[in-house]
C-alpha cells in the first residue's frame, strides 16, 4: 500500500466514525429466549424483545429476525402508528446490516410523514442519507441529506441541520476521493455551515467532527498550513472533551500530514499513539490505518524491519475487518427473507460464502464448505427439537446436548478461522517483501524467506488435511477397512516424510525395530496418528534434542477390545504441558494450544483426530508429561492374528 492510499484510506475514516456515532453495545444478561407471559407490561415485553434483538444482531444471530417480528407483532397489536413508527427505529438503530436498517427507517419514515411528525421525518433523513454515503452511494445520500436540510429550516431545527450540514461535507469529501476535486469545495462550504451551527449550539463533538473534515480537506487541496491547524484544533477538542474513542482517527490524519511533509519521526509517533488507544478500545478499522501507515513511515525512514513487522499486522487486520464484512454481506442477504422461509435462506447464505470465500484461496474453499455443512446440520437438528414438546424429559436433555454442541463448534471455529489465517498472512507478508525488496536481497535471504514460504505453506497443507478428515468423520463419511498391519513400514514412511522439520531444529529420530506382531488396524488412520503425533513432538521439543519411538505389547484395561495389544510411544524432550491442559487436550473446542519452540502455530485439530481415530481403530491414547521436561504421547491398537519377523535388527537414527 503506497504513501498516498494510506493517506486517502486514513482520512476517509472521517465519515465512518465521526460524530453522532453508535456507542458499543454490551451482551445482555437476558441473551437467553424469554417467555412472555400475561403478566408482563406492554412496556416490559418491548424492552426485553429489543434487549433481546440487540444481543443477537451483535452476535450475527439469523434468529434476530425472528425476534423482530414478534417485536413488530406485538406493536401491531396496539393500533398506533406512532409506536410501529418508534419500533421500526428502533430496530434500524439496532440492525447490524446497513440495508436491513435502511428498510426499517423507510418504513417509519412512511409513517413519520403520514402524520405529519417533521422532527421525525428528518431524523430518519438524515440516518438513511448516512447509510447510502456508507455504502458508496453518494447521489442518494446527497438527494436525502438535502430534503432533511430543507425541513429543518422548514420547522427550526438547528441540531439536525448542523449534523446534515456535517454529513454532506463528509460525502462531497468522498466524491472528490473519486477524483472530483471540484467536490472539495462544496465539502468546505457545507462543512463550514455545520461550525457556525456547531458553534451556537455548544456542540463540541460535532465541532470537532467538523475541524477533522476541514482540515483532510484542506490538506486535499495542498495547503498544509490551514489543514493542519484544523486537525490540531480538532485534536485540541478531543483531549478538552474527552472524545477518547476519535482520537486514533485525528491522529491518524496527522501522521498522514507528516507524512507528506517528510516528517516521518513525527509521523511515526502520532501513528503509534493512534495504534495504542486503538488497541486499548479495539477499533478495528483504526488499528489498520494505523499500522499501514507506521510500515510506510518506518518504510520511508529505512527502518525495514520495522517496516514489515508492521506491514503484517496490517495484513492481519485487512483480512480480520475482510472476514467481518463477509459475515455482514452474509445478514444483508438474509434480511431480504422471511422468517418461515429459513430452509432457503440457509441455502443462499451457503451459496454467498461459498463465492466470498473464492475470493481468498482454493484451499481455504473446501475447508469452509465443510464448516458451513456441518454448521446447517446443527441448526437443523436445533430446529427439530424446537418443535417436539418441551415437557418430554428426552427432548429437553437432547436441546441441552444441542446447545453444548453449537458452543464447542462455535469454539472450535474460532480456532480455525484464527489458525487459517496465521499461515495464509505469513505467506502474503513474505510474499510481499520479496517482490518489494527483491533486488535488495542477499541470496541466502531469498533462500531463507522462501524456506519460510515452504513453511507455512505445509502447515496451512496439514491443517486443511486434518479438517477434512476430522469433517468427514463427524458426517460418517470417512471410510474405515481394517487390516494386518507391519508398523516398521508406516512409522518409517512417516519419519522420511518429516526428516525436513527435523532437520530444520537439529533434532534426531530414534526408532528401534522391535516389533514381532501386526496390528489389526485402518492404515490411512494409522498414518494420520503416527504423522501427528510425530510433528507436534517436533514443533515442541528443543533445538538439539532426541525424539524416541518405540513400540511393545501391552494390556490395556481401557480399551474396547480385550486382550493384548501394541502400544506406540513417542517421547520428546520439550516444553512439556501442564495438568491443566492435559485435562483438556482431547476436547473439540477447548484451546491448549502453546506455540512450539520455534514459534510454530498450530490448531489442536490433529489430537483430536488422534483420539477420533484411535478410538476407531478400538484402542486409548495418552499423554504423560512434565512443564520444561517433555511429553510421552501414547495409543493403542488390538494385535492381528499372525506374527511378523522384523524388517531389521539395527536402530534407525535420524539427524
Amino acid at each position: 500500500m503506497t504513501m498516498r492510499n494510506c493517506l486517502l484510506f486514513g482520512v476517509i475514516l472521517i465519515s465512518l466514525f465521526s460524530c453522532n456515532a453508535p456507542s458499543k453495545r454490551t451482551p445482555d444478561a437476558e441473551r437467553e429466549r424469554l417467555r412472555i407471559s400475561g403478566s408482563v407490561t406492554f412496556e416490559q415485553q418491548y424492552e426485553i424483545l429489543l434487549r433481546l434483538y440487540r444481543t443477537q444482531e451483535d452476535s450475527l444471530e439469523v434468529a434476530s429476525h425472528q425476534t423482530a417480528n414478534e417485536l413488530l407483532n406485538l406493536v401491531t397489536a396496539q393500533a398506533d402508528r406512532t409506536i410501529l413508527a418508534q419500533a421500526y427505529m428502533d430496530l434500524a438503530q439496532n440492525a447490524k446490516s446497513r440495508i436491513q436498517a435502511s428498510q426499517y427507517y423507510f418504513k417509519a419514515l412512511d409513517i413519520y410523514e403520514s402524520i405529519n411528525d417533521l422532527a421525525k421525518t428528518i431524523t430518519c433523513l438524515n440516518a438513511i442519507g448516512e447509510i447510502f454515503r456508507a455504502m458508496g452511494d453518494f447521489e442518494r445520500s446527497l438527494l436525502y441529506l438535502e430534503r432533511a436540510v430543507q425541513l429543518c429550516d422548514q420547522i427550526g431545527d438547528k441540531q439536525q441541520l448542523a449534523y446534515a450540514f456535517n454529513r454532506t461535507g463528509a460525502v462531497y469529501f468522498e466524491i472528490a476521493l473519486k477524483g472530483d476535486q471540484d467536490a472539495l469545495y462544496l465539502s468546505i462550504g457545507s462543512t463550514q455551515k455545520s461550525i457556525t451551527l456547531a458553534k451556537e449550539l455548544g456542540d463540541m463533538n460535532l465541532l470537532m467532527s467538523n475541524y477533522n473534515i476541514m482540515g483532510v480537506d484542506y490538506l486535499r487541496l495542498n495547503d498544509k498550513t490551514k489543514g493542519h491547524n484544523y486537525l490540531k484544533q480538532a485534536l485540541e477538542l478531543i483531549d478538552r472533551h474527552n472524545y477518547y474513542q476519535d482520537k486514533p482517527n485525528v491522529l491518524n490524519n496527522l501522521a498522514n500530514y507528516y507524512m507528506d511533509s517528510g516528517d516521518y519521526e513525527q509521523a511515526i509517533a502520532m501513528a503509534l499513539e493512534s495504534y495504542r488507544i486503538a488497541s486499548e478500545l479495539n477499533i478495528q478499522t483504526y488499528l489498520e490505518v494505523s499500522t499501514s501507515l507506521l510500515a510506510n513511515a518506518y518504510y520511508l525512514n529505512k527502518q525495514y524491519k520495522t517496516a514489515f513487522d508492521y506491514y503484517s499486522l496490517s495484513q492481519k487486520y485487512y483480512q480480520e475487518g475482510f472476514f467481518n464484512e463477509r459475515n455482514l454481506k452474509i445478514f444483508e442477504l438474509e434480511a431480504q427473507y422471511e422468517t418461515e422461509k429459513k430452509e432457503l435462506l440457509l441455502e443462499a447464505q451457503k451459496n454467498r460464502e461459498t463465492l466470498l470465500i473464492l475470493l481468498i484461496v482454493c484451499i481455504s474453499v473446501l475447508a469452509l464448505i465443510i464448516i458451513i455443512l456441518i454448521f446447517s446440520r446443527v441448526r437443523h437438528f436445533k430446529k427439530m427439537n424446537a418443535q417436539v414438546s418441551q415437557q418430554n424429559e428426552l427432548i429437553v436433555k437432547q436441546n441441552m446436548d444441542l446447545e453444548e454442541l453449537i458452543a464447542e463448534r462455535n469454539r472450535f471455529f474460532s480456532v480455525i478461522a484464527h489458525d487459517l489465517r496465521n499461515p495464509l498472512t505469513s505467506i502474503i507478508g513474505y510474499s510481499d517483501l520479496l517482490l518489494t525488496l527483491y533486488d535488495q536481497l542477499t541470496e541466502q535471504e531469498k533462500k531463507d524467506n522462501l524456506l519460510i514460504l515452504k513453511i507455512s505453506t505445509e502447515q496451512t497443507h496439514s491443517l486443511i488435511i486434518n479438517l477434512l478428515q476430522w469433517a468427514y468423520s463427524q458426517t460418517g463419511k470417512l471410510g474405515f477397512a481394517p487390516e494386518n498391519l507391519r508398523l516398521d513400514q508406516i512409522i518409517q514412511e512417516n519419519i522420511n516424510l518429516l526428516t525436513l522439520q527435523a532437520e530444520n531444529k537439529d533434532i534426531k529420530i530414534l526408532y528401534e525395530h522391535t516389533v514381532e506382531e501386526m496390528v489389526y488396524a485402518d492404515s490411512d488412520m494409522v498414518n494420520t496418528i503416527i504423522r501427528n503425533l510425530l510433528s507436534n513432538a517436533i514443533k515442541f521439543s528443543y533445538p538439539h534434542s532426541v525424539i524416541k519411538l518405540s513400540c511393545e505389547v501391552v494390556h490395556d484395561q481401557d480399551a474396547i477390545r480385550e486382550g493384548p495389544m501394541m502400544e506406540i510411544a513417542i517421547t520428546d524432550h520439550g516444553v512439556g504441558i501442564n495438568a491443566e491442559n492435559q485435562a483438556i487436550l482431547f476436547k473439540v473446542g477447548e484451546r491448549t494450544i502453546s506455540p512450539g519452540t520455534n514459534n510454530e502455530t498450530g490448531s489442536g485439530l490433529g489430537l483430536i483426530l488422534c483420539q477420533e481415530f484411535v478410538s476407531k481403530n478400538g484402542g486409548t491414547i495418552r499423554v504423560q508429561s512434565e512443564p520444561g521436561q517433555g511429553s510421552r504421547f501414547s495409543f493403542t491398537l488390538p494385535l492381528a492374528q499372525q506374527p511378523v519377523q522384523p524388517a531389521t535388527d539395527k536402530p534407525t537414527e535420524t539427524p
